[in-house]
């Protein structure tokens, strides 16, 4: 059958320590993990979108037309003990400015929820923590935002997850996944 279409992003922001100093530590291993990704599709128009460094905000992701499936790999947060708006998230480009626009950098859960999903069939966050909750127990916020948002299907760590290994996952993962096995199914295949 047909490739599927995808979007696939990078904000080569993802580490294993995430926040040092102050400042979220860069991420070089998304750049390859999306490169890789984008040579799997062997049609361009299969790749809706390859975002990397400046160009991923969340204004694009606002005005951003979903395909079936999305793979987002950047850091994520989440606050455990604390509630609230901006508890747990993504970070996108210009999260390390310090202005007022570095809010913008920031795809919160509530951000997360007004996205339009419904035509996606899965969410792919290859970012640390993202299956965490805020409660410390039960489905992370991260995960019910996308599924608020429209999608079925959620794919999540609840660990720090080191850069290059989570490429590799990736890569795997699309290599499965592209033989036509479900999200679910790569995903196993991917992790042996």
């Amino acid at each position: 059958g047909e490739a599927p279409r995808t979007f696939a992003l990078s904000a080569s922001l993802r580490a294993d320590r995430g926040l040092e100093h102050g400042r979220w530590m860069g991420l070089p291993g998304t750049k390859w993990e999306v490169d890789a990704i984008e040579g799997k599709f062997t049609r361009q128009e299969d790749l809706v979108f390859k975002g990397t460094g400046d160009s991923v905000s969340v204004t694009t992701l606002e005005n951003m037309a979903f395909p079936r499936l999305v793979h987002i790999a950047t850091h994520g947060f989440v606050y455990e003990g604390e509630g609230g708006a901006h508890s747990a998230g993504l970070v996108l480009s210009g999260a390390n400015n310090e202005t007022a626009e570095a809010n913008r950098s920031y795809l919160y859960t509530e951000r997360i929820r007004n996205l339009d999903l419904f035509a996606c069939d899965a969410v792919i966050l290859s970012a640390c923590r993202t299956a965490r909750s805020t409660s410390g127990s039960g489905q992370g916020e991260i995960i019910k935002a996308f599924k608020d948002a429209g999608t079925d299907k959620v794919i999540a760590s609840s660990w720090a997850v080191p850069d290059e290994c989570t490429a590799l996952l990736m890569d795997k993962f699309y290599d499965y996944y592209l033989q036509g096995v479900s999200v679910s199914q790569a995903l196993t295949e991917a992790q042996r």
